[in-house]
């Protein structure tokens, strides 16, 4: 693995990220959601849990653990890996994302897709950073939990978003209480992406419903 002489800090994940979404704008949102039902209809991601790495090959992106960058990241004068559960350096023209593998799965899964979205985003330049921690973590809990899948998939609790998700007990809290929400105001397909995103995940739900 080759040193890092010249790199872009892109995004991280801190230890102290939260995984409720934070306040946007009608736009915010509307980009987000975008970005999102983008992504998983371009790298045709069909089932739960999110295949994260698929969207990184495809993408030809690259994913290292800490322990598997050590050498490579101790070319930096900075530690990123210090309170940070994972983060993104644009080196040259491609995209490194880097975690640490020693948290739970769910959480090297939340870390992943934050970073995803950081990239996704293009938070290239780093100009307002605790707005853009929270626009990734907005795009790494839609694309790990897409509402419209747990609508249809007849959820009702946050256990069973946790389980079929790959996701932590809050971030799983979190999204329950916003399915509830948007069941409540029935403000489903209201986006012809979102109706996109249910056809391609229309077999999945279909075998979750009748197992």
């Amino acid at each position: 693995m080759t040193k890092i002489k010249d790199y872009k800090l892109i995004g991280r994940t801190t230890a102290s990220s939260k995984f409720s979404e934070g306040k946007f704008s009608k736009q915010d949102y509307y980009r987000i959601n975008k970005a999102v039902r983008l992504t998983i209809l371009q790298n045709q991601l069909d089932s739960l849990p999110i295949d994260l790495h698929k969207i990184i090959l495809n993408n030809k992106w690259n994913i290292y653990s800490f322990s598997e960058a050590r050498n490579m990241l101790n070319s930096i004068k900075v530690d990123l890996t210090k309170n940070n559960y994972g983060f993104t350096l644009r080196i040259g023209r491609r995209m490194f994302i880097f975690y640490d593998e020693n948290v739970s799965i769910p959480l090297q899964r939340f870390t992943i897709a934050h970073e995803i979205g950081h990239i996704v985003l293009k938070h290239f330049y780093i100009n307002d950073h605790n707005n853009d921690e929270k626009e990734a973590n907005m795009f790494a809990a839609r694309l790990l939990m897409p509402m419209c899948v747990l609508y249809e998939c007849n959820i009702n609790n946050a256990s069973q978003i946790q389980e079929i998700c790959e996701v932590s007990e809050m971030a799983a809290y979190y999204r329950y209480k916003r399915l509830k929400l948007v069941e409540e105001r029935g403000k489903f397909y209201t986006d012809k992406l979102e109706l996109e995103v249910y056809k391609l995940f229309k077999k999945y739900i279909d075998q979750y419903n009748h197992k």
